[in-house]
């Protein structure tokens, strides 16, 4: 196993996920070659699922009894990477899958050859499985990787344009969409189709007077409503396909999201960071779910209004040429209220969420500093600075709905015109006889659809404002800037006895900041030598910490680590073998064992064993009743400080 084998590894299976992809992209001068032994399959496994985020593939680590492995090949329909220790004792990376044909193949990427059907029992009897993981529930497991494409909702990680791009609402929606044209594509064919057959209706009563007034037989009346009443059964079976789709839709954009973000949030620039509080901006996702109940509203119920309009006012213009008339003066009348009226409710929209998400913020806010306002004693702070930011919600949430109710009066009066204006006007037609009795009834039927589906869309813009203002919330979080795509892999930790830290006339400065923070500093410290670093507050102590573990990289002077300059390297060659600890805030929730290991690959149960035996914590987890498995909860509030302490060390 080596880093030359993790390009076919990648390339392999972005084919067989139908992922587009650059090869360039996965290209990188100058790497140094890496060569795993098998007891670093954990950090082999580590350098893959990197490789893939280069070209957008998403690569999951999982774990599987070995009885269940061959119902798990039989079912899956994406691409399952193993590793089979061979006679010579070393790793084969294998590739399971189904070809175009329905057969299980087995591909080697040590040979670069297909494993013959007569060997697959040999290969399953010898897939490496956790054996000194750190979680010991999943022991004897079979390890495998699953791999599927994932497209970003607004801009690739691994793009080659540095400079964000500044999106509208609008175009972030469609973004947000592009890779379900599909789905999307069915779904509007749908609406067409159920759009025609609602015409049925009125083409029905209009046939149906038609034959009652010219005195047909009554068998022709019965067959004709039993086509319209089919036409509409067919119409409801579409529409429950058409919201059927709708539904698997929000489950792909909610699982997106979550993926992206979670992706997203450990990878953002420190100095992004400086004037946002991370948790708050994180309240950001529950626009996910917003943006989830707008898209029935924008695809079954717009969309049906739209085509609805479109399809009645063609035949309608097909009775008279007034109705022609009607039909042009229509459509502008409802462009014009939304060009008017458009912008300014999506930016109340806008300024209303703002202030929903402050008052979030102030309520986190207490509840983290619980203790401090109940010692303050007799204050009023929590309900005064609430007082403040509902009023201010309150305000441009009225000045929203004045917005809507604006929209809603001018559809009401044009509603009221019109139907007055054509139930007179096409009386006179039908005594003037330039239309029949069934067209008239019919054009009034279709005049209706077409009135209430111009409702319907006015009463849907508010649920359509909160979709994009969701979509442009999420964005907040998804527009951080991000760490460097790239960089040299190293080794750093190949000298046994440390790590060689060397800085020169280094400085560093904030942000918005005029002076240093860090002024020409000089350090250098030796493989395996303890240095304590003391000062004041303010001096600098975080921020240098900061700098040499790399979460800060707009630094002036020269750092080196092992004689090399870690600027260029990929940010994981210099955390793998570098570590602060700082502050209590990064313990998180989850189990003790979570907050230890960190789901590191590399890390096996003997150096947990290891790790909490020379801080001092093996009794203290010996006495708790699930051990390891204990869970804590963030910042470790149910911990003492010194216990807290020694887990972050």
């Amino acid at each position: 196993m080596d880093t030359g084998q993790i390009d076919k590894i990648t390339t392999k299976l972005a084919e067989l996920s139908q992922q587009e992809y650059n090869y360039f992209d996965l290209k990188q001068k100058y790497n140094e070659q890496i060569t795993y032994s098998p007891n670093e399959l954990g950090k082999y496994i580590d350098h893959i699922i990197e490789k893939g985020q280069q070209i957008n593939l998403t690569l999951l680590k999982n774990h599987i009894p070995s009885a269940s492995l061959k119902d798990l090949i039989r079912t899956a329909t994406f691409p399952v990477l193993v590793f089979r220790e061979n006679e010579h004792n070393t790793i084969d990376p294998v590739v399971i899958y189904q070809d175009n044909n329905g057969r299980t193949c087995f591909y080697n990427f040590n040979t670069e050859t297909l494993i013959a059907n007569n060997l697959h029992e040999e290969v399953l009897a010898s897939l490496k499985t956790y054996q000194t993981v750190a979680d010991t529930r999943i022991h004897g497991e079979v390890i495998f990787i699953t791999a599927f494409p994932l497209k970003y909702i607004l801009s690739d990680y691994y793009s080659k344009d540095e400079k964000a791009q500044k999106l509208t609402p609008v175009r972030r929606l469609v973004r947000l969409l592009s890779n379900e044209q599909r789905d999307i594509g069915y779904i509007y064919v749908y609406a067409v189709v159920v759009g025609l057959i609602s015409l049925s209706l009125p083409l029905g009563i209009q046939a149906t007077i038609s034959l009652i007034s010219g005195g047909m037989i009554f068998s022709s009346v019965v067959v004709l409503i039993a086509l319209v009443i089919a036409g509409i059964a067919i119409g409801g079976a579409l529409q429950v396909m058409q919201i059927t789709l709708v539904e698997i839709l929000q489950q792909r954009v909610f699982a997106k999201a979550s993926f992206e973000i979670a992706f997203r949030v450990t990878k953002i620039r420190s100095e992004a960071l400086q004037k946002y509080y991370l948790p708050e901006l994180m309240n950001r996702f529950f626009d996910v779910v917003t943006v989830q109940k707008g898209l029935p509203k924008l695809f079954v119920d717009i969309t049906g209004a739209v085509i609805q309009i479109l399809f009645g006012l063609i035949l309608l213009s097909f009775y008279h040429p007034f109705f022609l008339i009607f039909s042009v003066f229509l459509v502008g009348v409802v462009v014009a209220i939304f060009y008017f009226t458009g912008p300014k409710g999506l930016e109340t929209s806008l300024t209303e969420s703002k202030y929903k998400y402050k008052i979030a913020h102030w309520l986190e806010e207490l509840a983290r500093s619980v203790d401090a306002f109940k010692q303050a004693g007799n204050t009023n702070l929590p309900i005064q600075k609430m007082d403040e930011l509902v009023n201010s919600y309150l305000f441009y949430r009225k000045s929203h709905f004045k917005i809507l109710l604006t929209q809603f009066a001018n559809i009401v009066v044009f509603k009221v015109i019109v139907t007055g204006g054509l139930l007179i006007i096409g009386t006179l037609l039908v005594i003037d006889r330039q239309i029949t009795l069934g067209q008239f009834v019919a054009s009034e039927v279709i005049i209706i659809l077409v009135v209430n589906s111009v409702e319907k869309l006015v009463l849907s813009m508010d649920t359509f404002y909160d979709l994009l203002t969701g979509v442009e919330k999420v964005a907040q979080v998804t527009d951080l800037p991000l760490e460097k795509r790239e960089g040299l892999k190293v080794a750093l930790n190949s000298n046994d006895q440390g790590l060689h830290i060397r800085t020169k006339d280094l400085k560093y400065k904030y942000p918005g900041n005029h002076d240093y923070t860090l002024n020409g500093v000089d350090l250098e410290i030796y493989p395996g030598e303890s240095v304590c670093l003391a000062g004041p507050n303010d001096s600098g102590k975080h921020t240098l910490m900061k700098v040499l573990t790399g979460n800060l990289d707009t630094y002036e002077g020269i750092i080196t680590l092992n004689h090399l300059v870690p600027a260029g390297f990929e940010p994981a060659s210099v955390r793998d073998v570098v570590n602060k600890h700082l502050t209590f805030s990064e313990i998180f929730d989850g189990t003790l064992l979570d907050n230890i290991a960190m789901g590191r690959n590399q890390v096996h149960y003997r150096d947990v064993l290891w790790a909490i035996q020379n801080v001092g914590l093996s009794d203290y987890i010996a006495s708790l009743p699930e051990g390891l498995y204990t869970h804590i909860g963030s910042s470790g509030t149910k911990l003492s400080g010194g216990v807290v302490a020694k887990i972050l060390l």
